[in-house]
């Protein structure tokens, strides 16, 4: 059972809510910081392009019914470990890890595992800043990316004849953070690279976990009516795209009033090689042509000399 007991040491404050979410103080910035690390998921009627909820709802299917949570404090971090269990309308139950790392610095290295039961889901963790934001500021191409949080078109975009819908679902490289005059809030991911910026102040940052898909292009999507992208008219099944099986993912939490730019923090962290993904797809049963590579064919020297043409200038 969740109490409300803080742990601290001289860096952080640190409180576990009933609701799973977590309360913390960063002494050093005198700032604090309510609901973090919310969990949540939703219906994912999309394909590996696009995200799409069933209706325009786009409801929270999952209920937090127990969590259970065990901290261990020195005067170096803080380890909060939170064991919680989430009731998925019409599908499986859910269980996952949650580990919280708060260390002796503006860093909280955030771990979650999971072994995913369902398919047509996605999850997000939401980390709130507590301030409100006009704009957000994700790494894309060796750059920060400043994109407003709100799409106006959002509202108009069926009556303007709009292709697709212009949600502000984003990409982010590395990282994706907000910031105001005294500080800059956000987090360095590690191959998870989709978020939005969502709340009443557009002070949450929600991160996409995983989306569980099965197909690589769909047509009649709610907010891409009629095409499938990528492929055509037809569909391309992809069961690996399901997640199904352990997941695990790792990203780091930053609250940072100094002038280091996110690009130095995400510099520190990601120094591991670059993972790609092994595509199993056979080419000969799915005979379409989208995104195939020429063949490295050299180009051979003609055998025979059939004619030679010889202008003369007169």
């Amino acid at each position: 059972m969740v109490t409300k007991k803080v742990f601290e040491n001289d860096f952080w404050s640190i409180q576990v809510n009933v609701d799973g979410t977590v309360n913390f103080k960063n002494k050093l910035l005198k700032k604090e910081f309510k609901n973090q690390y919310r969990l949540k998921a939703q219906i994912d009627s999309g394909d590996s392009y696009d995200y799409s909820p069933l209706d325009e709802s786009n409801k929270i299917i999952s209920k937090l019914v127990e969590n259970k949570y065990l901290v261990e404090a020195s005067s170096q971090v803080i380890k909060v470990q939170l064991q919680q269990l989430y009731q998925i309308e019409n599908k499986k139950d859910q269980t996952l890890t949650l580990e919280l790392y708060f260390l002796d610095s503006n860093k909280i290295n955030v771990e979650l595992e999971m072994e995913n039961k369902n398919s047509q889901i996605r999850w997000t963790i939401d980390l709130d800043s507590n301030f409100k934001n006009q704009h957000s500021y994700a790494s894309q191409a060796y750059a920060d990316v400043k994109r407003d949080v709100e799409i106006l078109e959002c509202k108009t975009w069926r009556e303007e004849h709009w292709a697709e819908k212009p949600h502000p679902l984003e990409t982010n490289e590395a990282y994706v953070y907000l910031k105001n005059n005294d500080l800059k809030y956000g987090v360095i991911t590690f191959g998870t690279n989709e978020y939005e910026i969502i709340g009443k102040d557009f002070s949450t940052i929600a991160v996409t976990l995983f989306r569980s898909v099965s197909c690589l292009g769909k047509n009649n999507l709610l907010w891409r009516p009629g095409r499938a992208s990528g492929t055509g008219d037809f569909q391309i099944k992809t069961y690996d795209s399901k997640m199904l099986g352990k997941l695990k993912f790792k990203l780091v939490h930053i609250v940072d009033a100094s002038k280091k730019s996110f690009w130095a923090y995400a510099q520190e962290e990601l120094n591991a090689p670059v993972w790609i993904q092994k595509q199993t797809l056979n080419k000969y049963l799915n005979k379409f042509e989208r995104f195939l590579l020429i063949e490295d064919v050299k180009l051979k020297k003609p055998q025979k000399i059939l004619l030679i043409f010889q202008i003369k200038m007169l």
